[in-house]
């Protein structure tokens, strides 16, 4: 169905049940909030979308994870459903990842993925 979303879409199929990920990297900085905010459609046989916004270290080791180890998901029914993410780094944070998977068989789409950051009034020199 269009949607001005539709242009930014990802499309992730397994022909077995495993797990695929694509993800970003962005630089961000501590005690900042980011949101995700995607659209996605599930047309699983078996398995789950997963949606994650992990702070990251310089090493690129993990702060934070959210919204938990889980990820966010969507029921398998096939119709489109909103997904919203959001963490608060920790002191440490250098980047944050948006990272949505396909963890099982079948296929996973995303639109309308975008990133949002409120910087602390801290970050800004206020």
């Amino acid at each position: 169905d269009p949607s001005p979303a539709a242009d930014n879409r990802l499309t992730l199929t397994n022909a077995v049940a495993t797990e695929r990920a694509a993800f970003i990297d962005v630089p961000a900085g501590p005690n900042d909030l980011y949101t995700l905010n995607v659209e996605a459609q599930s047309r699983l046989q078996s398995g789950m979308i997963r949606a994650f916004l992990i702070c990251l270290s310089a090493h690129k080791a993990y702060r934070a994870v959210a919204p938990d180890g889980a990820g966010a998901t969507v029921a398998n029914d096939g119709r489109w459903q909103h997904i919203e993410v959001a963490v608060l780094c920790p002191t440490g944070t250098q980047f944050v990842r948006v990272d949505l998977r396909n963890s099982g068989r079948g296929t996973a789409v995303f639109r309308g993925i975008t990133v949002r950051e409120l910087r602390a009034a801290s970050s800004r020199g206020a």
